[in-house]
């Protein structure tokens, strides 16, 4: 803008002066950049409602990757269909709201606490973290295994409806890898020989 008149300053080919870069739109219009520290991503984020017993992937839900976590958890746990007495979640999760929605639906939080700007978190809130970070390792196993053996590191698809249908089908696949693993350890193979142990 012309700093004396107001006016936009454009020259005859309709280009303004001192912008030389021409951001490209993607071909997908659900996608959205966010940045996490010093790295831009762009995309999408998925959340999995994963057993903590077992680790078997229980729902999906999927939305724009600069998309707060807290707006999406009561989405996330109402698609899962589950029927729980505690529901462990990291920080991005943490709100009052949330935790006034599992108290709702008569389940226990275990939500980690967050430590706000001049706000630290109490000796209490510091010990919970810990306990609930000992449990929610099993749902970490869970996206480490989806996204290297099932390269969900990529949506393959543009849309929201898609990529959840693709987050959907893998978790069927790791699913039934888990339950495949669990049936060999647990029952041997017919014909080998255990080990006598005296």
């Amino acid at each position: 803008m012309d700093a004396e008149e107001g006016k936009i300053v454009q020259f005859e080919d309709g280009s303004q002066p001192g912008i030389n870069c021409i951001e490209e739109q993607s071909a997908d219009p659900d996608a959205t950049w966010l940045k996490k520290g010093k790295k831009s991503q762009f995309g999408y984020r998925s959340y999995l409602v994963v057993d903590a017993q077992d680790g078997y992937v229980r729902g999906v839900h999927t939305a724009p990757a600069n998309q707060s976590e807290m707006m999406h958890f009561e989405a996330a746990i109402d698609g899962a269909h589950i029927e729980a007495n505690r529901v462990y979640a990291d920080k991005g999760s943490a709100s009052n709201a949330n935790r006034q929605f599992l108290r709702k639906q008569k389940i226990k939080s275990a939500i980690m606490h967050r430590a706000y700007k001049n706000k630290p978190l109490s000796s209490r809130q510091k010990l919970a973290n810990q306990l609930i970070s000992k449990k929610r390792y099993i749902v970490e196993q869970c996206f480490g295994t989806i996204k290297r053996l099932f390269r969900m590191g990529r949506a393959s698809y543009f849309g929201t409806t898609k990529v959840n249908a693709q987050v959907i089908l893998k978790s069927i696949c790791m699913n039934l890898k888990k339950a495949a693993n669990k049936i060999f350890v647990d029952q041997p193979l017919r014909g080998a020989i255990r080990p006598n142990i005296t």
